[in-house]
């Protein structure tokens, strides 16, 4: 809201998300502007932080909309998808202005009509986005180390 309201950032074309454990290439901004031309959103490839981990690429689009079932990685390509993680994407600003609010919210619940619901905020806003027409993609060139701070280790 306050870029959108704001004389000058209201001006941009795009916005990074970049969590604070993840170690992105010098070069990955670029890397994800690359496809911008394509896509909506474009994130670099990280892992979910455990030693059986995930990557954070999820859903087919060929599988309908719904599927949040994690990717495997094809190294070397851009693969469409339904979602991300936040950790490092590249978003058009101008989807903030057509995604309905609130753009991030935790859902949990179990619902009559729509049944059970599990949703991180990330989740959450690619679905809605994605109802809107958007298309989201990640680089798996852009490989993103993910730090876990307490073990020391990067996944």
């Amino acid at each position: 809201d306050y870029i959108l309201g704001h004389p000058y950032l209201s001006t941009f074309k795009y916005v990074l998300t970049m969590e604070e454990d993840n170690l992105p290439p010098p070069d990955g901004l670029l890397q994800l502007y690359k496809h911008m031309d394509k896509y909506d959103v474009v994130g670099g490839l990280y892992w979910s932080k455990s030693e059986d981990g995930f990557p954070m690429i999820f859903g087919n689009p060929e599988n309908g909309p719904d599927d949040a079932k994690p990717q495997t990685p094809k190294y070397g390509d851009v693969q469409e998808c339904n979602a991300l993680g936040m950790g490092f994407n590249l978003f058009k600003l101008d989807m903030f202005r057509h995604v309905p609010k609130p753009w991030f919210k935790t859902v949990e619940s179990n619902d009559v009509i729509e049944g059970m619901q599990q949703l991180t905020q990330d989740m959450y806003f690619y679905r809605k986005a994605a109802k809107e027409g958007f298309r989201f993609a990640c680089d798996t060139t852009i490989l993103i180390g993910h730090l876990d701070i307490k073990n020391d280790i990067i996944y």
